[in-house]
């Protein structure tokens, strides 16, 4: 009984913490996000978010999966400590090597791309984002459902970032500052971080033999696979309409987007503590309270957003366009299916141990999405609408086939 409360009691401070970490990561944008398009412009602020999506491309090669592939590990083995070193020491060495053949790739697109060329400077600062966040190790604490440390350093260096962007971002030739304080932010984090994991966990440091970090890459290979196509998939409207359309439009779809995303990240916190601990527990009763909830909540706060739109960016931005207002009830649409697709993911599906379905889900739906995106490139049929469009059409895909599974399984009346 008292094992019981504590397993509870575990699952609810690693949602506490997450939900504190992942508000603050979201705060911050969302206070940012008026201040940087009234300051910097909105062509401006298209640009610096073309370049922070193109430099989370590269985050995704440099995370391999990991995120998703380690933490279900971790978990299990979280009793085992010379099991979760041996993870952990290997994980990072293999980040590192990524982030050096990555960096290669990066430069040479850079200096050889008129797109990139012309704002070089913008795009090495923004590198740092791979650097960072690539190495950054929330996958561990929430493999070892510890949450609290990680999150109060977030925090501060969070509310530093945000002090900082006051102070050194005040007219529209500063936005070249932005990308320097948003790469330090996580860097920054770093050095506690693994001082943390050494001396909370009593983690050690060394270098794994080859055959471990061949193992571990081919672990985590097919779930790289997914977040590859996750990245692009949520990524890529923004990188094609920036890349064939001014800054400006890139700029107005990327409010947009990034008001998605802030409230899609709401939800995800849920999610991250799910996962080990219905990999570990399968309590599907709770699982079922907590998606019915959800989605109660989300649906409400979405029509709240649908029918005053303009007045919430009235409220952000002291404006609003057209196309905003239309790109953000589109996404409407998209976030009333992304929510329940993210639920019946990996905390469900993939804690039942059926990850495969739940990647090649992902994979498949991001493919369509990039054929079709492509036909409506080589048509000339790109533009803001037309790709938020293709967004909802294929998350609406990604959603049915996870149904699909849940069905197929039967994971939804399974309670070990």
């Amino acid at each position: 009984m008292r094992e019981g409360i504590k397993k509870h009691q575990n699952l609810v401070e690693n949602f506490f913490y997450l939900y504190v970490s992942k508000i603050t990561n979201i705060l911050i944008p969302l206070v940012t996000l008026p201040y940087l398009v009234r300051v910097l412009g909105i062509e401006n602020y298209g640009l610096i978010s073309f370049a922070q999506v193109f430099a989370l491309l590269f985050v995704v090669f440099v995370d391999f999966g990991f995120d998703l592939s380690i933490v279900r590990i971790i978990s299990i083995n979280s009793d085992n400590i010379k099991k979760v070193s041996e993870i952990f020491n290997s994980v990072i060495v293999i980040k590192i090597l990524l982030i050096l053949i990555s960096f290669t790739f990066y430069y040479f697109i850079i200096n050889y791309f008129d797109k990139f060329s012309k704002d070089e400077l913008l795009y090495l600062y923004m590198y740092g984002i791979v650097i960072g966040q690539g190495l950054f190790p929330l996958w561990f604490f929430q493999g070892m459902q510890q949450m609290k440390y990680i999150t109060i350093l977030n925090f501060a260096v969070k509310v530093i970032f945000l002090i900082l962007v006051f102070l050194l971002v005040k007219t529209e030739d500063d936005y070249i500052n932005y990308p320097i304080l948003f790469s330090l932010s996580y860097i920054i984090v770093l050095p506690f971080a693994f001082y943390t994991i050494k001396t909370k966990f009593n983690v050690d440091f060394f270098i794994p033999s080859i055959e471990k970090l061949i193992y571990y890459t081919k672990y985590s290979s097919h779930f790289f696979a997914s977040r590859v196509a996750l990245r692009f998939y949520e990524g890529g409207g923004l990188f094609v309409v920036g890349l064939v359309s001014s800054d400006l439009i890139a700029g107005y779809y990327a409010i947009a987007d990034q008001l998605r995303a802030a409230i899609t990240s709401l939800y995800s916190p849920i999610s991250q503590a799910l996962y080990p601990y219905i990999s570990k527990e399968k309590n599907i009763k709770l699982y079922k309270k907590m998606f019915y909830a959800i989605n109660i909540v989300n649906i409400f706060g979405l029509v709240i957003l649908f029918v005053f739109t303009e007045d919430i960016l009235d409220l952000l931005f002291g404006s609003h366009s057209f196309m905003t207002v239309s790109l953000i009830r589109i996404f409407v649409f998209v976030m009333a299916m992304d929510v329940p697709s993210i639920l019946v993911g990996y905390p469900l599906l993939g804690a039942f141990g059926y990850t495969h379905f739940v990647n090649y889900s992902l994979v498949i739906t991001a493919v369509i999405y990039f054929i079709l995106l492509t036909i409506m490139y080589l048509f000339g049929l790109v533009s803001a609408k037309t790709v938020a469009f293709l967004y909802l059409f294929t998350i609406a895909i990604e959603l049915g086939l996870r149904v699909y599974g849940v069905v197929k399984y039967k994971v939804w009346r399974n309670n070990v």
